[in-house]
């Protein structure tokens, strides 16, 4: 039983691009994820850590983010001070 069972995510901009591929994955079944997580980890998918019990999540975003060609990618940086306190 995975540790996302019973569990609900809320995904914003699932409509299209990135938001809809995450919610495309959430979907999957955990049958579906463990047949093709062989064939991702010989593609160099960090394998789980058998103490930690999971993958180590940056070696994880790293690997995606190479497989899709976004390695360097950064997020936007502000244009400008924010202004959180303007009603």
């Amino acid at each position: 039983m995975s540790v996302l069972n019973g569990k609900v995510a809320l995904v914003t901009g699932a409509s299209r691009g990135i938001g809809a591929e995450i919610a495309r994955r959430l979907s999957q079944s955990e049958k579906h994820w463990r047949r093709i997580a062989p064939q991702l980890e010989r593609q160099g998918l960090p394998k789980i850590d058998p103490i930690m019990k999971g993958r180590f999540w940056p070696a994880v975003e790293a690997f995606f983010r190479n497989r899709h060609g976004l390695g360097n990618m950064v997020g936007s940086q502000p244009d400008g001070e924010e202004m959180w306190d303007v009603p």
